[in-house]
């Protein structure tokens, strides 16, 4: 990625291979959707929507259509949390390969996808009031948006 970017500006890294998979050039693209380890980290968080889908080509194009691939609209702010969580941690553990020399399994970026979702939705959001232990156990049907209660506007 920072290779990709520093290589479109003239200077020429050594070795464009990504360091996960050391077969193809690291793209945007190749690390967070055409490497089959980032494929099933998207299969595996969809799946909590019982969603079956088909990539787009690029990161951009998959990002535009993301919306439209939520069948619940009561889940819709966790949808759109989803994509940035599994963005993010494809990304942190790309980085902990590269600066901390760590493997990480797909397993454990899942379960990162599920937190970090779960965490952002809860507290960033402030739609939910159930615990974040019950949110972990069933992420879509307890990431549903509530409504914003309104504030009651006082008489004077």
């Amino acid at each position: 990625m920072v290779k990709e970017v520093m290589y479109m500006f003239g200077f020429d890294p050594v070795g464009l291979k990504c360091v996960l998979c050391n077969l193809h050039d690291e793209t945007i693209d190749h690390l967070f959707l055409h490497r089959d380890w980032s494929w099933k980290v998207w299969k595996a968080a969809m799946g909590w929507w019982e969603v079956e889908f088909c990539a787009s080509r690029t990161i951009n194009d998959w990002f535009l259509g993301w919306s439209s691939l939520n069948p619940l609209q009561c889940t819709a702010r966790a949808w759109q949390i989803l994509f940035s969580a599994v963005v993010w941690s494809l990304w942190e553990a790309r980085n902990n390969r590269i600066f901390k020399n760590s493997k990480v399994l797909i397993h454990q970026v899942v379960d990162m996808v599920r937190f970090m979702l779960v965490w952002w939705f809860k507290h960033c959001g402030k739609w939910s009031k159930d615990q974040v232990s019950l949110m972990l156990l069933n992420v879509k049907d307890r990431c549903v948006n509530l409504p914003i209660p309104k504030k009651s506007r006082s008489a004077h």
